[in-house]
């Protein structure tokens, strides 16, 4: 059971009332607000041309990002980590195996101090039956 304060319970109305998507879960991330929505609400909750976004960007006056949950954990977080560009995800043994191909991609998703990597840890590690994440 995921608890919110007051601020982010009034953006998740917001967001709803606007997309007329679910929303499974919505936390702050990197300075924006991140949504994640239920599976195959994606395009609706985006809006025809990004409509939403923009809409909701401009009401919460903070940047919005929307992510379709996925039971599968490769699309899932391919989704998540768009538009970095991912050669493989693979799990084996229970961990998340991420290869990228540049040294800037790769950076960007570990983060400054890991920021980013423990938050994949902790979404991968919320949804799924998985360990850990490991970016090569």
């Amino acid at each position: 059971m995921n608890k919110y304060d007051l601020k982010t319970i009034q953006f998740i109305n917001l967001f709803e009332s606007i997309t007329r998507a679910d929303v499974k879960n919505c936390f702050s991330y990197n300075e924006m607000l991140v949504f994640i929505v239920g599976e195959n609400q994606g395009a609706k909750a985006v809006g025809i041309k990004g409509k939403n976004v923009k809409r909701l960007n401009d009401l919460m006056k903070k940047k919005v990002k929307i992510v379709e949950y996925n039971s599968e954990p490769v699309k899932f977080i391919k989704g998540f980590i768009s538009p970095i560009a991912v050669e493989d995800i693979n799990v084996d043994e229970n961990v998340m195996i991420i290869k990228v191909s540049s040294m800037r991609d790769r950076g960007v998703l570990i983060g400054r101090e890991s920021r980013n990597l423990n938050m994949l840890r902790e979404l991968v590690k919320k949804y799924f039956d998985l360990s850990d994440v490991k970016i090569t």
